[in-house]
C-alpha cells in the first residue's frame, strides 16, 4: 500500500486552490515530477496529502487503481475536490493563477516562467537519458554529451 500523511493545515492558500489536494507520486528520493508540486505546496502554506507509491507496487496499483484515476496510468496525479490533474506543470500553473502568484505579472514575466518550465523539463529528461546510458556501460563515468549537461546544470 501506499504511504500517505497529511502535511500542514489548510490555510487561505488551500480556499483559494479550492481545498486540500491529495497528490500521488513515486517514493523517488525526491527527485521525480511530483517533488515540484509538494515544494510549491510547501512555499505557498498550502496544506496537502502526501500520497507515495514504491515502485515495486506501482504495477499492480496501476491496474488496480491509477487507471480509474488517470486513463494514462501516470503520476504524478493531484486529486482535489472531486476533480483528476495530471502532467506536473500544468498542475503548478493551474496553481498559480488561481493563487495568484509564482506566475509572473506581466505577460513577459510569465513567458519567462514558462521557459525556465521548460528548461527544467529538458534538463529532467536529459538526466534520465544519462543515467540510462551509464547503466549500459559502468565504465564510462560521464556518457558521451554528460559533460556539456553538466555545465548547464
Amino acid at each position: 500500500m501506499p504511504t500517505t500523511k497529511t502535511v500542514g493545515t489548510p490555510s487561505p492558500a488551500n480556499q483559494a486552490i479550492g481545498g486540500v489536494p491529495e497528490i500521488h507520486y513515486f517514493d523517488f528520493c525526491s527527485r521525480g515530477r511530483g517533488q515540484v508540486i509538494r515544494l510549491m505546496c510547501e512555499d505557498a502554506g498550502i496544506a496537502y496529502k502526501d500520497v507515495r507509491y514504491t515502485f515495486e507496487e506501482y504495477p499492480r496499483l496501476k491496474r488496480e487503481k491509477l487507471t480509474a484515476l488517470n486513463p494514462l496510468g501516470t503520476l504524478p496525479l493531484v486529486l482535489l475536490n472531486d476533480k483528476i490533474l495530471t502532467q506536473s506543470y500544468a498542475i503548478l500553473r493551474h496553481f498559480a493563477r488561481q493563487l495568484g502568484a509564482y506566475e509572473g505579472g506581466t505577460e513577459e514575466e510569465k513567458y519567462w516562467t514558462d521557459v525556465v518550465c521548460d528548461i527544467v523539463i529538458d534538463c529532467m529528461c536529459r538526466c534520465l537519458e544519462l543515467d540510462t546510458l551509464r547503466e549500459v556501460d559502468d565504465a564510462c563515468p560521464y556518457p558521451k554529451g554528460g559533460q556539456d549537461l553538466l555545465m548547464l546544470i
